[in-house]
C-alpha cells in the first residue's frame, strides 16, 4: 500500500525532448528521401534514425518524476531509472529544503562514488543514507508530508 506518492512533470526535461523530436523529425525525412531514391548511404541512415530514436526515448521517460513511500521501500526517480532503498536498510533522512543547492545543477541524474543522485532543479531534496554508508539523493516538493511518513515508519531519530 502506498502511504505517500508525488509525481510531478520535470519542466527542464522539456528542453532536451524538443531538440530530441526536431532530430527525429529531421533524420525521419532524410531517411525517406534515402529509401525514395534509393541512395547508397540508407545504413547510414537506418543508423541515425535509430539513435535519433533512442535520443528521443530517453528525452521522453525523463519527463515524469515520481517520489513513492510504501510499507516496505522509498522510491524515487524516472520511469525507468527509479532509485529504490529498503525501509529496514534506512540510517538517516536529511530533508534539505534550502534551493540554493539545487539552483547551479538543474536537472541531474549521476552515480557517484558512494551513491546516486536523482535531482531535477527542484527547490527541495532528500538525502537518504543506509546502513552500507551509501547515499542516495533525490528531489521532492512536498517535504512535510513525506518526512511526517518517513518519521511514522522509521522513527524519529532517523529523520531530521
Amino acid at each position: 500500500m502506498v502511504l505517500f506518492e508525488e509525481k510531478y512533470f520535470a519542466e527542464k526535461n522539456v528542453l532536451y525532448l524538443i531538440p530530441s523530436i526536431f532530430i527525429f523529425v529531421l533524420s525521419s525525412y532524410m531517411f525517406y528521401l534515402d529509401i525514395f531514391w534509393i541512395q547508397e548511404n540508407v545504413f547510414l541512415s537506418i543508423v541515425v534514425e535509430l539513435l535519433a530514436l533512442f535520443m528521443l526515448f530517453l528525452a521522453a521517460i525523463h519527463i515524469w518524476y515520481t517520489v513513492k513511500i510504501d510499507e516496505e521501500t522509498l522510491s524515487f526517480g524516472f520511469i525507468l531509472s527509479m532509485g529504490k532503498v529498503p525501509l529496514k536498510e534506512i540510517k538517516q533522512v536529511l530533508f534539505i529544503t534550502d534551493g540554493s543547492i539545487l539552483k547551479p545543477w538543474g536537472h541531474n541524474w549521476r552515480q557517484m562514488v558512494n551513491g546516486t543522485c536523482f535531482l531535477t532543479g527542484y527547490d527541495d531534496m532528500a538525502k537518504v543514507e543506509n546502513n552500507n554508508g551509501e547515499s542516495k539523493y533525490f528531489s521532492i516538493k512536498n517535504t512535510e508530508e513525506a518526512g511526517k511518513v518517513l518519521t511514522s515508519l522509521l522513527g524519529k531519530e532517523k529523520v531530521a
